[in-house]
């Protein structure tokens, strides 16, 4: 792709004074406005973070991206329906504060139904125009499909090379992905084994795949060359070291979840009870840690090199 540098990224930020947990309406470093937290703990060398505990500096600083830094992200995820359920409240923040955000999807999503009155064809089909709609309601720009069968995706060379391409040709700083552990008492829905492949897929292609200009070498003559990302956010289930509060995004959220007809059964007319029930939950449970209504965690793979 002749548009692309032959770097292996942006210039490096130096390393910055933050907290891992990003403050609703702080989404520029250096923010001083209103919030919805109760709790906000603050402090002139968060740039307009805060965190439910008092951050150490003993140690100097520290080395994270704060959300108001991001210019270019990615998602990459398994099913057509996932970013939306993940970090859907993440994503709206940064096209708000004006990234560039773009989607991955593994698979075709093709087996997601129990209507047999469907073939898997016409399943894919209906699902890409759901998403599509959904990543519109976020502010999404381009959705990359890279087609492989829904169910039946694993950690391949195959799998790897073609996550590496859409990172070198979209470039983001950071990139959110899935959990790639089996927690036994997480909610099944996030066990998905597509999920914990599309995962460990991301985060091998993350690091060192994508940065190695061998690691891939096809990818040299398709004009992608060697790139660096910042850091990849994988979703967390329990214990996080990046809470986004998501507070004002939570209708945004719900807008895109509900584009997702196909999956939502019986209650697909029904986002106050999706809302109560399945997708906030968590979203309130994670927003408790740092004082505010609602949250997205996460656990950062910072790429130090």
């Amino acid at each position: 792709m002749s548009g692309r540098s032959d770097d292996v990224g942006p210039p490096r930020r130096e390393p910055r004074q933050g907290v891992l947990a990003v403050h609703e309406n702080a989404p520029v470093a250096g923010s001083r406005h209103g919030h919805h937290c109760d709790r906000p703990l603050r402090d002139d060398r968060l740039d307009g973070l805060i965190t439910g505990t008092a951050p150490d500096f003993s140690n100097g600083q520290v080395d994270a991206m704060l959300i108001g830094d991001v210019t270019r992200a990615l998602a990459v995820f398994a099913h057509p329906d996932d970013a939306e359920w993940l970090f859907g409240g993440t994503i709206r923040r940064l096209t708000a504060q004006g990234a560039e955000v773009d989607y991955v999807v593994c698979t075709d999503g093709s087996t997601g139904t129990v209507d047999r009155s469907k073939t898997p064809e016409e399943v894919a089909s209906l699902r890409a125009v759901e998403l599509r709609a959904a990543a519109d309601v976020l502010g999404v720009n381009e959705i990359a499909y890279l087609g492989y069968r829904n169910d039946e995706l694993e950690v391949t060379r195959a799998l790897r090379r073609d996550i590496v391409r859409q990172i070198r040709r979209f470039r983001p700083e950071v990139i959110l992905t899935m959990t790639p552990q089996r927690l036994p008492d997480a909610p099944v829905d996030l066990l998905h084994a597509d999920h914990l492949a599309a995962s460990e897929a991301t985060l091998v292609a993350a690091y060192p795949e994508s940065y190695m200009p061998f690691s891939h070498p096809e990818l040299l003559d398709e004009e992608y060359p060697p790139f660096r990302v910042d850091e990849v956010w994988t979703t967390a289930y329990r214990e996080a070291d990046l809470y986004v509060d998501v507070t004002d995004q939570v209708d945004a959220k719900m807008a895109a979840i509900m584009c997702h007809r196909s999956q939502n059964g019986q209650h697909r007319d029904d986002p106050a009870w999706m809302l109560e029930h399945q997708v906030g939950p968590s979203m309130l449970a994670a927003g408790e840690k740092i004082g505010c209504r609602y949250a997205e965690r996460y656990l950062r793979v910072p790429i130090k090199l």
